[in-house]
């Protein structure tokens, strides 16, 4: 959420000013997605399994849309630019959970009885955990929820192990 206010900050600042209008139609749609390529960088240690070709080309997708985006600012198509607004929000955040999701390595690990379970998500007071095959790296579509503060602390240790990237079994 806070990176949705700080985007429409600099993106309201490089529209009401006349030097940053002049200067931002270059430098902001280039800029915002540069930026938020390297903090995806900085959670992922730099360190990435899709190809470079897939990564630049969606860069510079963004590129464009934000440069739209800004052409639409500068012209007070209002509408047109918060629908736009609305879609890059929406496929930058989807694009990235997918992106730390699939090159995710360390997960918390936990046995029980002969089956192994790795730590996906937390629900409310609940760990999901999935079946994992740590030979294979996948795991099973299948869920278990365990309440962290009753269950968990009786039925089983969790142990921080780079088991990662995982995929779904098919």
């Amino acid at each position: 959420m806070s990176c949705i206010v700080v985007v429409g900050l600099l993106f309201w600042v490089f529209t009401q000013h006349d030097h940053l209008r002049r200067t931002g139609q270059y430098l902001l749609p280039v800029l915002l997605p540069l930026s938020v390529g390297f903090m995806l960088g900085l959670k992922l240690d730099f360190r990435v399994e899709q190809s470079l070709l897939l990564i630049v080309f969606y860069l510079l997708l963004f590129i464009l849309f934000m440069a739209a985006l800004f052409i639409l600012a500068v012209y007070k198509q209002w509408v047109s630019a918060g629908a736009l607004f609305i879609v890059i929000m929406m496929s930058v955040s989807s694009a990235s959970g997918y992106l730390v999701a699939s090159n995710q390595v360390e997960y918390l690990v936990a046995r029980k009885g002969n089956a192994t379970y790795a730590v996906v998500d937390v629900y409310k007071e609940s760990l999901v955990l999935m079946p994992v095959d740590l030979k294979k790296r996948t795991v099973k579509p299948e869920y278990l929820f365990v309440d962290h503060k009753t269950e968990l602390q009786a039925a089983m240790q969790l142990q921080k192990k780079r088991i990662g990237p995982l995929t779904l079994e098919q």
